[in-house]
């Protein structure tokens, strides 16, 4: 995996790697977090994500971000980023996003959602891969 030079590496820390799969007849672009949370930085993920995947031609997104801390993400945060994320990749993206359970409340899902973008939120990779068998 290559880690972005991009203005976002301050906090989060990010790398994209492209993955084909037999077993789930798809390719995705698992998209590495680590680090600690900011709002601002997350936010502007949803372009990040959305360029890569019209650049390589790749609309499954597989968000592992096991190793970022969320501690400070607050209930406002997750419903913002919801929606900034289902205005810009709810008409071509697929996204999985994969995180530590003491992390998880549906919330910022169930926003995006509401707001077409097709998406699920998980606490381990595999369950997260079997999603795309769907889609």
């Amino acid at each position: 995996m290559k880690e972005s030079n991009s203005p976002l590496n301050t906090k989060i820390k990010y790398s994209f790697e492209i993955k084909s799969s037999a077993e789930y007849m798809t390719s995705f672009l698992v998209l590495k977090l680590s680090g600690e949370y900011d709002f601002q930085e997350y936010m502007s993920l949803s372009k990040v994500i959305l360029d890569k995947c019209n650049e390589e031609l790749v609309y499954n997104v597989l968000v592992d971000s096991l190793e970022l801390d969320y501690s400070k993400m607050t209930v406002v945060n997750r419903f913002y980023l919801g929606e900034k994320f289902a205005e810009v990749l709810r008409l071509k993206v697929n996204i999985v996003i994969v995180l530590s359970d003491i992390y998880i409340t549906r919330f910022s899902e169930t926003v995006a959602v509401n707001r077409g973008l097709k998406t699920k939120i998980f606490s381990d990779i595999e369950s997260a891969k079997e999603w795309f068998k769907d889609k």
